[in-house]
């Protein structure tokens, strides 16, 4: 039983610990919210110019990553680099973002008291044991 609970506390410790750095390893940019400044610091990204960078802006909104394609001069080459980088829906949400760490940081805890109530159990049964001995 004992290290049942300690194996289920250190399963909810690295859950806990995965879904915050899952939510916040997602850093690609909504082509669809993207101000005049995001998209002049674009112009960084290998394969990307000032041409496609005109060509995104001007068909915004774009539903799927995929309408990318159907853009004149925007081939599949352009299109991979493009998907690599942006994304045409919010993938975290603030709301979203929030409440998964919240609910991570909730497991953590539960993963780490777990953890030392299987420790204070397996003191206090030593101390018990040691105490009966000593007694016979």
């Amino acid at each position: 039983m004992k290290h049942k609970a300690l194996k289920f506390g250190i399963c909810l410790l690295v859950i806990g610990l995965i879904g915050i750095v899952f939510c916040g390893a997602n850093n690609k940019i909504n082509v669809n919210r993207m101000t005049s400044a995001d998209w002049q610091s674009c112009q960084h990204i290998n394969g990307i110019g000032t041409e496609t960078i005109i060509k995104l802006k001007n068909n915004v909104p774009f539903y799927q990553i995929h309408d990318i394609e159907k853009i004149s001069g925007i081939g599949i080459t352009k299109s991979k680099i493009i998907e690599h980088h942006f994304c045409a829906y919010d993938t975290c949400r603030l709301e979203i973002f929030v409440f998964a760490l919240s609910f991570s940081c909730v497991l953590i805890v539960i993963g780490a008291l777990l953890i030392i109530w299987v420790e204070v159990r397996r003191k206090c049964t030593a101390d018990t044991l040691k105490e009966f001995i000593k007694k016979e």
